[in-house]
């Protein structure tokens, strides 16, 4: 779905409960992410490397500034509130 798609079909109502099922559940990415993490800890220490948790294996990327989600979020807000044009 497209963030402009997003705009059109998703109330805020729906928006609170999508934010409110992440907050508790994550999403399948991050839970895919997690078990191939556990399953590399294991696989490693298997093999013989008995300090590694499963953390040293999850990439950590530097922020750029407000992330795409932040931003993605602030559109469509926008998009929810009428605008007001205030003449000079």
């Amino acid at each position: 779905m497209t963030l402009a798609q997003l705009c059109r079909e998703m109330s805020s109502a729906e928006f609170g409960l999508w934010a409110e099922y992440y907050g508790r559940n994550g999403f399948d990415a991050d839970r895919i992410e997690a078990a191939s993490a556990n399953a590399g800890a294991a696989t490693a220490r298997a093999m013989g490397a008995k300090s590694i948790k499963p953390a040293d294996l999850i990439p950590r990327f530097q922020s750029r500034g407000e992330g795409t989600n932040k931003m993605a979020v602030k559109l469509w807000l926008k998009r929810q509130t009428p605008e007001r044009y205030f003449g000079r």
